[in-house]
């Protein structure tokens, strides 16, 4: 009687058999993507665009570029945004140990926050603008308008500074949860 040769038995595999990864790579670089993204995004904003608008001469043409370039970068940013926190409280989900997750949990936590700065600190003060544009009353612009531009500056670059903190530390987290 001829034997058959016993079934291979599967390597094993180099973690340890407790940790819970996530399905794939694509989690990490699609969080390290959308913050990157939105922290980039900020950036622009903060450290080039607010310093190069007050080179606009006429008050009223700087608030109808703020006010135009507001309508099209905060489409992005939102959307960025709520990858992020998505991003990160899906990495909190799947973190191998509960120093990870609650590591992304205080990422995800971050990233949200910029949400109450953005509603109580930033759309007030866009709003004051778009009335100034609609207006179209040159006083008021002049009056008010650079002031207003120079607050919304300091506030987004709070929002930057949150983003960016929430950002290291999921990169730094997700940089140890691959050596476990």
């Amino acid at each position: 009687m001829q034997s058959t040769p016993a079934p291979k038995q599967p390597a094993s595999s180099p973690l340890p058999s407790s940790s819970v990864l996530p399905p794939s790579l694509s989690l990490p670089s699609s969080i390290t993507h959308r913050s990157l993204t939105l922290l980039g995004g900020n950036t622009v904003i903060s450290f080039v665009y607010m310093p190069t608008l007050h080179t606009i001469t006429r008050p009223l043409d700087r608030v109808a570029s703020f006010s135009k370039s507001f309508d099209l970068a905060s489409k992005l940013m939102v959307s960025y945004g709520v990858a992020a926190v998505a991003g990160f409280g899906t990495a909190a989900y799947y973190a191998p140990t509960h120093r990870l997750r609650n590591s992304m949990i205080a990422s995800a936590g971050l990233a949200l926050s910029v949400v109450p700065l953005s509603v109580i600190g930033l759309i007030p003060i866009v709003k004051k603008l778009k009335m100034i544009e609609s207006s179209k009353d040159e006083v008021k612009a002049q009056t008010e308008a650079d002031g207003l531009l120079d607050k919304w500056g300091k506030l987004n670059l709070a929002r930057w500074c949150v983003m960016a903190v929430a950002l290291l530390n999921g990169l730094k987290e997700l940089s140890e949860w691959y050596e476990l």
